[in-house]
């Protein structure tokens, strides 16, 4: 699976300080092409049937799990449901903690993350948009000078950084 982030440029010092100031971007219409979709975000404590949704997961996932680790004897062959499941649906949830704050480093949902099961192929000029720490700025020309994408420099919110 490759995932990808869908990143207003002013929230990037955020997302820097979790992951990495390093970066590069392409257009959605070039991910979808890749079989790049939005991912679907579900709230653990949302109830559902008098339990929480992310125990709802939970116990899913575990059977799932369960399903998926039988002896290669008693394997059942898996059908178009099951890989339509794993690929088109499993694959795109993604349970998040409603209750962390917008800044908490632990909350998921502000990357309104975009993913894809396939591999993604592209070229330098696919390329969008090159995200780096200004330190960089040299090294990058020097290393890829035929790169034609924007350039944004990167940095971090925490203090010192």
């Amino acid at each position: 699976m490759v995932c990808f982030c869908d990143i207003p440029v002013a929230d990037l010092p955020f997302h820097a300080q979790k992951y990495s100031p390093f970066g590069i971007a392409f257009r959605k219409s070039f991910l979808v092409k890749q079989g790049a979709a939005p991912v679907v975000y579900v709230p653990k404590g949302s109830p559902l049937h008098g339990k929480p949704l992310g125990a709802w997961l939970d116990e899913a996932g575990k059977e799932w799990e369960g399903l998926r680790n039988v002896p290669p004897e008693t394997k059942v062959q898996k059908g178009p449901l099951d890989s339509f499941l794993d690929y088109f649906v499993l694959s795109y949830l993604k349970p998040f903690d409603e209750t962390k704050a917008e800044d908490d480093i632990e909350n998921y949902y502000m990357e309104r993350e975009w993913r894809t099961v396939n591999r993604v192929r592209f070229e330098l000029d696919d390329v969008q948009r090159v995200i780096i720490p200004e330190s960089y700025r040299r090294k990058l020309r020097e290393k890829v000078p035929l790169c034609t994408g924007e350039v944004t420099f990167s940095r971090a919110t925490k203090e010192g950084s």
